[in-house]
């Protein structure tokens, strides 16, 4: 398999530099890495593709395991002169050269910031019905927006990641930053019928 993971230099059990940023020895600081773990030799080779901090990286839940091009995650929207790294604002599509596991050459880097005051959460994708092409499809991503206590849903082209969000839907209850989920093409929580 080719997993992929944000990794960190110094890891915290708390994981302070996300939950509790102050700026100067507390932020994000996760790189875009990747393991091939070879399963007849037992080898794990490691690669980091990204020094742009990021968080909650994703592929098409179909290539989970299998080799993939595609990679979609929350990342930090710029580093100040002093080295210190932004929140967590962009939602960033990250392409490799090849599905080789060999080959961890990133040829394309698309970056989407939805605002001053918003900041992206887990994105997760949602493939087109009846393609074959791994990043047919959408993804899907809830914005935190700061200046008025608010979640956006956010879907994207993923086809037409850098042309940004072909819908936008406001929700009627806040949903608090940092909360996981995954798509299912199933019903599969609430009350029996909705």
């Amino acid at each position: 398999g080719n997993p992929h993971t944000c990794t960190w230099s110094k890891f915290t059990l708390y994981f302070n530099d996300i939950c509790k940023p102050n700026g100067v020895t507390n932020y994000p600081r996760m790189k875009l890495s990747r393991f091939v773990l070879d399963t007849e030799t037992g080898k794990a080779t490691h690669t980091k593709l990204s020094d742009t901090p990021c968080e909650l990286p994703i592929t098409n839940w179909n290539y989970t395991g299998k080799p993939y091009r595609h990679m979609y995650l929350s990342t930090s929207n710029g580093t100040s002169p002093e080295g210190i790294n932004g929140p967590m604002q962009s939602l960033t599509k990250v392409s490799l050269a090849s599905t080789d596991k060999d080959n961890s050459e990133v040829v394309a880097n698309e970056e989407l910031l939805f605002g001053e005051r918003k900041f992206a959460m887990e994105p997760f994708f949602v493939q087109r019905p009846g393609t074959t092409e791994e990043d047919d499809g959408w993804v899907l991503c809830l914005v935190h927006d700061a200046e008025v206590q608010g979640t956006e849903v956010v879907i994207i082209d993923a086809k037409k990641f850098s042309e940004g969000a072909v819908a936008t839907i406001k929700l009627p209850q806040y949903v608090p930053f940092g909360v996981h989920g995954s798509w299912s093409n199933e019903y599969v929580a609430g009350p029996d019928g909705a």
